[in-house]
Protein backbone atom coordinates (compact mmCIF):
# COMPACT_ATOMS: atom_id res chain seq x y z
CA UNK A 1 0.00 0.00 0.00
CA UNK A 2 1.35 3.76 -0.72
CA UNK A 3 1.28 6.15 1.81
CA UNK A 4 -0.19 9.52 1.34
CA UNK A 5 1.98 12.01 2.70
CA UNK A 6 -0.78 14.64 1.93
CA UNK A 7 1.53 16.24 -0.64
CA UNK A 8 -0.42 15.76 -4.36
CA UNK A 9 1.82 16.71 -7.66
CA UNK A 10 0.50 19.41 -9.61
CA UNK A 11 -1.61 18.04 -13.00
CA UNK A 12 1.22 18.73 -16.01
CA UNK A 13 -0.99 21.96 -17.02
CA UNK A 14 -0.54 23.31 -13.71
CA UNK A 15 -3.25 23.94 -10.83
CA UNK A 16 -7.15 23.20 -11.79
CA UNK A 17 -7.44 27.07 -11.45
CA UNK A 18 -5.35 27.64 -14.53
CA UNK A 19 -6.57 25.38 -16.62
CA UNK A 20 -8.20 26.32 -19.79
CA UNK A 21 -10.85 23.49 -21.34
CA UNK A 22 -11.38 26.00 -24.58
CA UNK A 23 -7.29 26.15 -24.80
CA UNK A 24 -6.85 22.66 -24.49
CA UNK A 25 -9.70 21.80 -27.07
CA UNK A 26 -8.11 24.37 -29.52
CA UNK A 27 -3.98 22.74 -29.17
CA UNK A 28 -6.39 18.72 -29.62
CA UNK A 29 -8.11 20.05 -32.72
CA UNK A 30 -4.91 21.67 -33.88
CA UNK A 31 -2.33 18.27 -32.98
CA UNK A 32 -5.49 16.24 -35.07
CA UNK A 33 -5.30 18.51 -37.93
CA UNK A 34 -1.30 18.99 -38.39
CA UNK A 35 -1.55 14.69 -37.88
CA UNK A 36 -3.69 14.33 -40.88
CA UNK A 37 -1.89 16.93 -42.98
CA UNK A 38 1.08 14.47 -42.43
CA UNK A 39 -0.27 11.44 -43.50
CA UNK A 40 -1.82 12.89 -46.60
CA UNK A 41 2.10 13.90 -47.42
CA UNK A 42 3.35 10.66 -46.46
CA UNK A 43 1.04 9.41 -48.97
CA UNK A 44 1.59 11.67 -51.60
CA UNK A 45 5.07 11.01 -51.36
CA UNK A 46 4.86 7.79 -51.41
CA UNK A 47 3.06 7.36 -54.80
CA UNK A 48 5.64 10.07 -56.24
CA UNK A 49 8.51 7.34 -55.24
CA UNK A 50 6.30 4.17 -56.50
CA UNK A 51 5.38 6.39 -59.85
CA UNK A 52 9.02 7.64 -60.14
CA UNK A 53 10.75 4.03 -59.74
CA UNK A 54 8.40 2.84 -62.17
CA UNK A 55 9.40 5.14 -64.44
CA UNK A 56 12.81 4.21 -63.94
CA UNK A 57 12.12 0.62 -64.52
CA UNK A 58 10.19 1.47 -67.87
CA UNK A 59 13.38 3.51 -68.83
CA UNK A 60 15.74 0.91 -68.17
CA UNK A 61 13.82 -1.81 -70.26
CA UNK A 62 12.92 1.03 -72.80
CA UNK A 63 16.48 -0.26 -74.08
CA UNK A 64 16.07 -3.64 -74.07
CA UNK A 65 14.87 -5.55 -76.51
CA UNK A 66 12.47 -8.81 -76.61
CA UNK A 67 15.05 -11.30 -76.52
CA UNK A 68 17.24 -9.06 -73.41
CA UNK A 69 13.97 -8.98 -71.53
CA UNK A 70 12.97 -12.80 -71.84
CA UNK A 71 16.68 -13.87 -70.91
CA UNK A 72 16.63 -12.01 -67.91
CA UNK A 73 13.03 -13.51 -67.47
CA UNK A 74 14.86 -17.02 -68.28
CA UNK A 75 17.69 -16.25 -65.87
CA UNK A 76 15.66 -15.75 -62.71
CA UNK A 77 13.23 -18.90 -63.50
CA UNK A 78 16.54 -21.35 -63.85
CA UNK A 79 17.88 -19.69 -60.14
CA UNK A 80 14.40 -20.41 -58.62
CA UNK A 81 13.64 -24.09 -60.32
CA UNK A 82 17.80 -24.97 -59.20
CA UNK A 83 16.81 -23.69 -55.61
CA UNK A 84 13.54 -25.54 -55.87
CA UNK A 85 14.99 -28.41 -56.73
CA UNK A 86 17.89 -28.23 -54.05
CA UNK A 87 15.01 -27.86 -51.27
CA UNK A 88 13.20 -31.12 -52.57
CA UNK A 89 16.89 -33.21 -52.60
CA UNK A 90 16.89 -31.84 -48.81
CA UNK A 91 13.56 -32.95 -48.06
CA UNK A 92 13.55 -36.80 -49.54
CA UNK A 93 16.54 -36.98 -47.70
CA UNK A 94 15.22 -35.90 -44.42
CA UNK A 95 12.77 -38.38 -45.24
CA UNK A 96 15.10 -41.05 -46.11
CA UNK A 97 17.21 -40.59 -43.38
CA UNK A 98 14.63 -39.35 -40.86
CA UNK A 99 16.28 -36.22 -39.47
CA UNK A 100 15.31 -33.67 -37.48
CA UNK A 101 14.48 -30.20 -39.00
CA UNK A 102 17.39 -28.56 -36.86
CA UNK A 103 19.95 -31.10 -38.35
CA UNK A 104 19.19 -29.49 -41.92
CA UNK A 105 21.03 -26.53 -41.67
CA UNK A 106 23.63 -29.02 -42.34
CA UNK A 107 22.65 -30.44 -45.10
CA UNK A 108 24.99 -28.87 -47.92
CA UNK A 109 25.96 -29.10 -51.54
CA UNK A 110 23.87 -29.04 -54.62
CA UNK A 111 23.86 -32.44 -56.12
CA UNK A 112 21.76 -35.53 -55.17
CA UNK A 113 24.97 -36.91 -54.22
CA UNK A 114 26.56 -34.42 -52.10
CA UNK A 115 22.85 -33.85 -50.09
CA UNK A 116 22.76 -37.62 -49.72
CA UNK A 117 26.41 -38.27 -48.31
CA UNK A 118 26.04 -35.80 -45.95
CA UNK A 119 22.46 -36.78 -44.66
CA UNK A 120 23.65 -40.30 -44.33
CA UNK A 121 26.45 -39.20 -42.30
CA UNK A 122 24.30 -36.50 -40.24
CA UNK A 123 21.94 -39.73 -39.20
CA UNK A 124 25.20 -42.00 -38.30
CA UNK A 125 26.20 -38.98 -36.22
CA UNK A 126 22.65 -39.04 -34.54
CA UNK A 127 20.80 -36.08 -36.24
CA UNK A 128 17.79 -38.48 -36.17
CA UNK A 129 13.96 -37.51 -35.11
CA UNK A 130 13.28 -40.33 -32.84
CA UNK A 131 15.91 -40.67 -30.75
CA UNK A 132 14.72 -43.70 -28.46
CA UNK A 133 12.19 -44.71 -31.37
CA UNK A 134 11.03 -48.16 -31.00
CA UNK A 135 13.99 -49.96 -33.15
CA UNK A 136 16.42 -48.19 -30.16
CA UNK A 137 14.20 -50.00 -27.92
CA UNK A 138 13.81 -52.95 -29.15
CA UNK A 139 17.54 -53.17 -29.81
CA UNK A 140 18.20 -52.46 -26.44
CA UNK A 141 16.10 -55.10 -25.19
CA UNK A 142 17.34 -57.69 -27.73
CA UNK A 143 21.23 -56.70 -26.14
CA UNK A 144 20.06 -56.88 -22.60
CA UNK A 145 18.16 -60.44 -23.10
CA UNK A 146 21.68 -61.86 -24.75
CA UNK A 147 23.36 -60.51 -22.38
CA UNK A 148 21.38 -62.80 -19.89
CA UNK A 149 20.25 -59.26 -18.04
CA UNK A 150 16.52 -58.59 -18.08
CA UNK A 151 15.73 -55.56 -20.31
CA UNK A 152 15.07 -52.31 -18.18
CA UNK A 153 11.72 -50.20 -19.15
CA UNK A 154 12.85 -47.16 -17.17
CA UNK A 155 14.02 -43.73 -18.82
CA UNK A 156 14.87 -40.82 -17.24
CA UNK A 157 11.84 -39.00 -15.46
CA UNK A 158 10.03 -41.83 -15.55
CA UNK A 159 8.61 -42.14 -12.02
CA UNK A 160 9.36 -41.11 -8.82
CA UNK A 161 11.79 -38.27 -7.42
CA UNK A 162 15.04 -37.22 -8.18
CA UNK A 163 18.29 -38.55 -7.20
CA UNK A 164 19.68 -35.97 -5.17
CA UNK A 165 23.14 -34.78 -6.97
CA UNK A 166 26.18 -36.66 -5.70
CA UNK A 167 27.81 -35.12 -2.53
CA UNK A 168 31.68 -35.76 -3.21
CA UNK A 169 32.12 -34.22 0.48
CA UNK A 170 29.69 -35.69 2.32
CA UNK A 171 31.24 -39.38 1.05
CA UNK A 172 34.76 -38.83 1.76
CA UNK A 173 33.88 -37.93 5.26
CA UNK A 174 32.01 -41.65 5.40
CA UNK A 175 34.99 -43.48 3.84
CA UNK A 176 37.50 -41.51 5.73
CA UNK A 177 35.93 -42.45 8.86
CA UNK A 178 35.29 -46.08 7.68
CA UNK A 179 39.35 -46.33 7.18
CA UNK A 180 40.05 -45.12 10.63
CA UNK A 181 37.58 -48.05 12.22
CA UNK A 182 39.68 -50.96 10.23
CA UNK A 183 42.58 -49.74 11.75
Amino acid sequence: MSENTGTTTPPPWGSDDEFKPDKAWTLIQNLRAAETALKDKVRELQSAVDAKTAAEKAKADEGKSEIQKLTERLEAAEIQTKKDRRDLLIERAQRKHDLSDDALVFLTGDTAEEIEQRAAALAAFGGKKNKGSSTDDTKQKDAAQTAGRPATELRPDHGGDHSPAFDTAGHEALAADSRTRRR
